[in-house]
């Protein structure tokens, strides 16, 4: 919140509920007639009371699909939170795909690039201002496109 006050004492609110759990940082500055400015700043410990985990659902991909190695694939999901949603991120195999990060709004999409061969897990996490963790896993899976394997990935690898 921002103000101005010539006289007396300026008295302001924040909502809490839009700055996740931990510690926030406040700013005064008083000017006096001539431009002069004294600052003070205060560390505030935001406690959010809620402890309601968000809900996460990945629409995108469809778990058990198989790619090509190299393809890449939009993973799509939809989260809610009884205050709100902080940010979703993406993971893929443990490792959080870097620029997936969103803050705010949805709905959430990134593309990630599938460089394993095999298995892949896809994990999509959702958090709230208090700091809850929704967390929903997709696996899918790549293979090699020069293979003699059927676009599922079925069959015998041995075959001619």
């Amino acid at each position: 919140s921002s103000g101005t006050m010539y006289n007396g004492t300026y008295t302001a609110s924040l909502g809490s509920l839009q700055v996740p759990n931990g510690t926030a940082t406040l700013t005064v500055k008083a000017y006096d007639q001539r431009g002069a400015v004294s600052t003070a700043t205060y560390a505030l410990p935001i406690n959010n009371p809620d402890s309601i985990n968000p809900q996460l659902t990945v629409s995108a991909p469809t778990s058990g699909k198989y790619y090509d190695i190299g393809s890449w694939v939009v993973v799509n999901a939809g989260a809610n939170d009884n205050i709100g949603i902080w940010k979703v991120e993406s993971y893929l195999n443990g490792v959080l795909v870097p620029s997936s990060t969103r803050y705010g709004g949805l709905p959430y999409f990134v593309s990630v690039k599938l460089t394993a061969l095999g298995m892949n897990r896809m994990t999509v996490k959702a958090y709230d201002f208090a700091g809850n963790i929704a967390s929903a896993t997709v696996i899918v899976y790549t293979r090699d496109p020069n293979s003699k394997l059927p676009p599922d990935g079925s069959g015998d690898q041995t075959s001619p």
